[in-house]
């Protein structure tokens, strides 16, 4: 359940990007806990990037860095260090 909440996540961070017309390097997951604990991880691409398989990579390596011994009640996903993508820079 976690890891299907967190594609759809990606994806609506993705569009939102793309709308807006920016690439992004850092990608960020948060989880809270149902002790309202809130932690982060974070993974900074070599490149930017708008791709949602290396936007979902970068995701899940964070996710996995994370240890899910409580239960979670909150997910969240964020890209940042962004670039506004000029015509001459496109994926």
């Amino acid at each position: 359940m976690i890891a299907k909440n967190l594609v759809e996540l990606i994806k609506d961070v993705i569009a939102t990007m793309k709308e807006e017309g920016y690439r992004g390097r850092t990608v960020t997951v948060k989880v809270r806990f149902n002790d309202f604990t809130t932690h982060t991880r974070a993974k900074t691409l070599d490149r930017f990037t708008g791709l949602e398989e290396e936007i979902r990579k970068a995701a899940f390596d964070c996710l996995g860095r994370f240890e899910l011994k409580k239960k979670v009640r909150l997910i969240g996903v964020r890209i940042s260090n962004l670039e506004k993508v000029t015509s001459e820079a496109k994926n």
